[in-house]
């Protein structure tokens, strides 16, 4: 089961010294960033790249990114919330809380074609950055998209490093 927005929020706030009790610790989250920057934004199809990681490599300086990604603070362009919903999805995806094989609409699209859609979404300037951000924040909250939301043309990319794999 996906863990929503709030979730991992709260997991990279603890990390970065916030209060409270985590989950998941400091380190573990570092290596779930390691594997998105890995699977996702080093794919030869299409690479998807919301988080970037720091030039230092240090954990720390991983989770302020994070951070930055996940608490939008005040008004925010719909860009910056569909990139939000996107990194958490990404980090579902990295701890192994959904599947990329997973059908997660009711005509069954894949979490694969999520992400792909969700990123060129978000890659297109004219492209609906709130659509995206629905898609991911249902997946996120464990609920079935909409048959017809997500082209059942797109791409159906197993994300992994320097290759992929189509369905």
């Amino acid at each position: 089961n996906p863990r929503t927005i709030g979730f991992w929020k709260h997991q990279v706030g603890v990390a970065t010294g916030g209060n409270g009790s985590a989950q998941v610790n400091a380190t573990t989250l570092c290596s779930y960033l390691d594997l998105i920057e890995d699977h996702f934004n080093s794919n030869l199809i299409n690479q998807v790249i919301v988080y970037q990681p720091p030039l230092s490599g240090i954990c720390s300086d991983k989770l302020q990114v994070a951070k930055t990604l996940l608490n939008l603070v005040g008004s925010q362009t719909m860009l910056a919330r569909a990139k939000q919903q996107l990194m958490a999805l990404l980090v579902n995806i990295a701890a192994g809380y959904i599947s990329q094989a997973e059908v997660i609409s009711a005509d069954g699209a894949t979490v694969s074609q999520a992400v792909t859609y969700c990123d060129n979404l978000i890659d297109n300037p004219s492209g609906s950055h709130e659509l995206a951000k629905t898609i991911a924040d249902q997946i996120n909250n464990n609920q079935q998209v909409a048959a017809g939301v997500i082209p059942l043309s797109t791409e159906d990319i197993r994300y992994k490093v320097g290759r992929y794999e189509k369905e």
